[in-house]
């Protein structure tokens, strides 16, 4: 293979998922805390955005690192690169989260948290009971993947054998509807499937031929539809609540965010990259909001709860989501970016040979 093509529409493609996300949960926050309905609801199946991460993971980890494959030695280096995105962002949010939980016993944070759990957070250990954040529930998925493609690293045969069969347990799980207790949804959860597809696009998009125009019309049509559909069915009630049902919701919104992310890098690599600095800040920040924006908006709702006006709710959703991106712009510039680009380097310094 030839070198790596940009591709910076994935760039606006994880700042819209991201956004997609904060918008359901700061929609169903203004509902439990105020019992107001923002936008009726519009955003309810904006959890869908988690499906594009999956696709957009497996993808990335493939096309980045598959010069790797068959070299053990890169293992180490794979992983401190997966530390350094994950952990730094993650403690941005959850520490300061952390502080606030042993002060506030409200809805506004959890409850019922010991010291022991806030460690085993940080470092996306599971655990039984109350979590810091919820919705970290996906980053110990990224980790199980992680590790699973590090055997790829060690052998290529053991490693493909491995995820192959890590994919097959986890359709075969979904299709038999086997409990498998609280942590078994996390190596065997059906999301956990887009990892694998993910990888497939990036194996296969540059030998393919095809107008890239289909599979991101056929997607984007997918995806819209299905969420138009969630909420017209669903509206206020239960966020858990999947109109679609549990496991065709992912089906169908993985299958959509695949032909999605298939037509934007097919479309990328067939014409010079531009970049946009704008959407690459956003696609980078991106991360940080998908971690902030439940606890950002936890609290700034709770402010709106006791001032002397009411606002209307979409005017609350339209606050604290420009809250949200702007916090998690700042910190990815100004704090997140900088301690990567130094613990990176610090990687770096320890593996030059050591001269007298």
């Amino acid at each position: 293979m030839g070198p790596q093509a940009k591709l910076p529409s994935l760039d606006l493609g994880r700042f819209v998922a991201a956004l997609l996300v904060a918008l359901f949960h700061q929609s169903f926050i203004i509902y439990d805390v105020l019992g107001q309905i923002p936008g009726a609801m519009i955003a309810r199946g904006g959890h869908s955005g988690v499906e594009f991460f999956f696709i957009l993971s497996g993808f990335i980890i493939l096309y980045v690192h598959r010069l790797d494959i068959q070299l053990p030695s890169r293992i180490g280096d794979f992983a401190w690169k997966r530390i350094v995105r994950i952990i730094p962002g993650l403690w941005l949010v959850l520490i300061p989260w952390a502080v606030l939980s042993l002060f506030f016993s409200d809805r506004a944070v959890p409850g019922a948290m010991t010291p022991t759990s806030m460690v085993l957070d940080l470092f996306l250990i599971p655990h039984t009971g109350p979590v810091l954040l919820a919705l970290t529930w996906t980053l110990r998925r990224e980790f199980v993947f992680y590790a699973t493609f590090c055997l790829l690293l060690f052998n290529r045969r053991i490693g493909a054998a491995a995820l192959s069969a890590w994919q097959l347990s986890v359709l075969a799980v979904a299709l038999l509807d086997i409990d498998l207790g609280v942590f078994g949804p996390i190596i065997f959860g059906l999301n956990n499937i887009g990892f694998g597809i993910g990888m497939l696009i990036a194996m296969g998009f540059q030998r393919m031929r095809f107008d890239a125009r289909i599979p991101l019309a056929l997607g984007l049509a997918t995806f819209v539809g299905a969420m138009i559909v969630e909420w017209w069915v669903g509206g206020p009630l239960n966020a858990e609540f999947r109109p679609l049902g549990d496991h065709m919701t992912v089906v169908i919104y993985t299958a959509a965010a695949a032909l999605i992310v298939l037509g934007l890098v097919k479309r990328d690599s067939r014409r010079p990259a531009i970049e946009n600095n704008v959407i690459a800040t956003l696609g980078g920040a991106s991360y940080l909001l998908y971690l902030v924006h439940a606890p950002a908006g936890s609290v700034m709702v709770r402010i709106f709860a006791v001032l002397p006006f009411a606002l209307p709710p979409l005017v609350i959703l339209a606050i604290m989501l420009a809250a949200s991106v702007t916090a998690a712009t700042v910190l990815h510039l100004f704090v997140e970016r900088p301690i990567m680009r130094w613990l990176r380097g610090l990687r770096i310094s320890f593996r030059q040979p050591q001269t007298a």
